[in-house]
């Protein structure tokens, strides 16, 4: 008994990393600058937000830092995602200074009132080069099993 649920682990196992690839979390945030950003120069941006998860409650908030001034469009939305479906808010800001961030945040509610929470930052430099800054993932193992950590933020209201 012991030897054949030890080979459906391990067929379970390989399947799931072979067909499912690397862990990850079930909703992601992107942006993306749709031309050049150069200061003073009206640029457009997408923020895309992706979900495994469909729900009717998703709200999505962008903040600018203070060096960056809305042209066109909403930094806020909120609305319905479906997973085949990626939301995609877009807007036009002017850089004021060498150096600003924007920051997305998308609040994924499902059943039972649980909450998940994704960001990501969009940095530009003085030296011209974005940095996009996306949360790092643990690795360790357990038990012989190689474990990837994602941090994320789940909250129950």
């Amino acid at each position: 008994m012991k030897k054949i649920l030890l080979v459906l682990l391990t067929i379970i196992s390989l399947m799931s990393s072979s067909v499912y690839g690397k862990p990850s979390i079930p909703i992601s945030v992107s942006i993306e600058a749709q031309g050049n950003v150069i200061k003073g120069q009206p640029v457009d941006f997408l923020v895309t937000v992706s979900s495994r998860i469909s729900t009717d409650k998703l709200q999505v908030n962008i903040l600018l830092s203070e060096n960056i001034m809305l042209k066109s469009g909403k930094l806020n939305w909120k609305g319905p995602v479906r997973s085949e479906y990626p939301v995609k808010i877009e807007f036009s800001a002017v850089l004021l200074k060498e150096e600003a961030s924007i920051i997305a945040e998308a609040i994924l509610e499902w059943s039972n009132d649980n909450r998940l929470v994704a960001s990501t930052i969009y940095h530009y430099g003085k030296s011209g080069i974005l940095n996009k800054f996306k949360p790092q993932s643990k690795q360790f193992y357990r038990d012989g099993r190689k474990i990837i950590e994602f941090p994320i933020n789940v909250s129950k209201q």
